[in-house]
């Protein structure tokens, strides 16, 4: 229940819009759900963000904009969906910002850049930790027998020990990052296929995880 407070020595509904607004951009519903939470009366909520709307100070449309354009250059069309429904923005507002600002091709560009960039880091990282297991293992007879596979000796006993081919781990761990920006799975394939120059999936060596998990 909200606190009764004294109403001569509360500000009013405009003074708490203005308040609000002074410390980053609201949409409407935030206006209204803060007021609320104030005890305020609805009709003099109404009131309050109606005149901050004829003043330009609250403006849903443009707050949109603002927000999926800086959302995009990180997350997927469905991620930037569901951040923009959280903050209350109308469905018409969701649907005519997207259209302007993030097409499909858009979102595509998008989530092929970030497979780039995130392919380079991953390959670097994980030169850095072979380069470090190579070091660790030398002293028990460890060596690469060319196809992949890691060879340990131990006291006159070879074991091999299976691994997977170094673009395959790659491409799955940029993937699972793609995918857990909200990337549908058959763009995170595309965009696979596309960095890793391969012309199509190969289900039976295990790339078909590849964008699966959502």
């Amino acid at each position: 229940m909200a606190a009764v407070r004294n109403p001569k020595s509360r500000k009013s509904a405009w003074e708490a819009v203005l308040a609000s607004l002074t410390r980053r951009d609201l949409t409407r519903r935030e206006l209204e759900s803060r007021l609320r939470d104030k005890g305020y009366p609805l009709e003099e909520i109404g009131l309050a963000i109606e005149k901050a709307e004829k003043y330009g100070y609250v403006n849903d449309e443009r707050l949109a904009f603002a927000v999926a354009g800086e959302r995009l250059k990180r997350y997927s069309r469905r991620r930037v969906v569901l951040d923009l429904q959280k903050r209350g923005f109308d469905s018409r507002i969701i649907e005519k910002t997207l259209e302007a600002v993030y097409s499909e091709r858009a979102e595509f560009e998008q989530c092929l850049a970030l497979a780039g960039q995130w392919r380079l880091q991953e390959e670097k990282r994980l030169t850095q930790n072979t380069d470090k297991t190579e070091e660790d293992e030398g002293s028990f007879g460890a060596r690469n027998d060319g196809n992949g596979n890691v060879v340990k000796t131990n006291a006159g006993s070879m074991k091999v020990k299976k691994t997977l081919p170094r673009e395959l781990v790659l491409l799955q761990k940029v993937s699972q990052k793609l995918a857990q920006r909200g990337y549908p799975s058959g763009m995170v394939r595309t965009a696979m296929m596309k960095i890793g120059g391969i012309q199509e999936i190969n289900e039976t060596e295990g790339i078909g995880e590849i964008g699966e998990s959502e």
